[in-house]
């Protein structure tokens, strides 16, 4: 999405730059004085060594971003890894995990993270009836959860009702 947006207005400043490269020659001509060409043809002191330039920018600038984008063949081990790695260890073992420990959580965390993305990517999921089970019951579980708050919400707001209509 990025890259179309950007491609769009490198073509749409560049068509811009080209007008204004064209109709500068013809101004020169129109004004009797030919433009000073080097040898390789190009109108020296014109428009198009800014386009140049201009469109090197853009695509420094393309690339900056494009590069930045989510890859989904990068996974990346942060803090939120590590906070949950040290939670489970600590509610095991009742301590916080060594470097040399928490490095091996990380190991086992990254090894799971492909095999999962692995799996994903060869539809192992599919057709499944242990998987199909479990997400049925975390979405039981979340939709039970949803409900108690919206009836705790209901209560509530019957009672502010019942408080503010003065019954």
């Amino acid at each position: 999405m990025v890259a179309a947006g950007i491609a769009l207005v490198q073509r749409a400043i560049a068509a811009l730059f080209f007008a204004g490269a064209t109709f500068d020659a013809g101004v020169a001509a129109a004004q009797g004085s030919p433009p000073v060409t080097t040898t390789a043809g190009v109108v020296a002191g014109s428009a198009n060594d800014d386009v140049a330039v201009f469109r090197g920018l853009l695509f420094a600038a393309d690339h900056f971003l494009s590069s930045r984008a989510d890859d989904p063949r990068v996974i990346v081990v942060g803090a939120e890894v590590d906070a949950q790695a040290t939670q489970l260890f600590q509610s095991s073992r009742g301590r916080a995990p060594t470097a040399e420990e928490l490095a091996a959580l990380r190991r086992v965390w990254l090894d799971n993270e492909v095999l999962y993305r692995e799996g994903l990517a060869l539809r192992v999921d599919q057709g499944d009836s242990t998987i199909r089970e479990r997400v049925i019951f975390g979405l039981a579980v979340t939709r039970s959860v949803n409900n108690e708050r919206a009836a705790g919400r209901s209560t509530r707001a019957s009672a502010w009702a019942r408080f503010s209509s003065g019954s």
